[in-house]
């Protein structure tokens, strides 16, 4: 188990290299701080960001060709955007899920070392059916 004490710091990320990838987390820039950022064709970007309180927090990545939506929720019924970016024409992109290792002591004070915790108590990928495939 996790040391309750480090704060959630951390979320989803859709990855091609470090000059192109997006990341929708939560606690990075602060408790209840949701954030959609990343980097296309090495441009470093803020997309959309927000707030959502609350110890259970859904965060999603929708990728329609190269467009990705970002949402958050905190039931799985009502989802609430983040923002909306379009990736670089690269391939492949890779989706997986990452941890904020460094914890900003101005957002976090008294936060013991140690970094960041990453709580999921799930994750799930999905694809659309694609006509004619089974």
């Amino acid at each position: 188990p996790v040391d309750s004490a480090r704060p959630a710091m951390g979320g989803v990320l859709l990855w091609h290299d470090l000059r192109n990838f997006v990341r929708l987390d939560r606690g990075a820039r602060g408790l209840d701080e949701i954030s959609f950022m990343g980097c296309i064709d090495g441009k470093d970007a803020i997309f959309g960001r927000g707030r959502l309180p609350g110890d259970d927090v859904r965060l999603r990545l929708e990728r329609t060709g190269q467009t990705v939506r970002a949402l958050c929720s905190a039931d799985g019924v009502d989802w609430f955007s983040v923002g909306s970016v379009e990736l670089a024409d690269v391939a492949p992109w890779e989706a997986g899920i990452f941890a904020v290792g460094y914890v900003d002591r101005a957002l976090y004070p008294g936060t013991p070392a140690g970094g960041g915790a990453l709580r999921f108590a799930s994750v799930s990928l999905w694809s659309p059916a694609i006509e004619g495939e089974d």
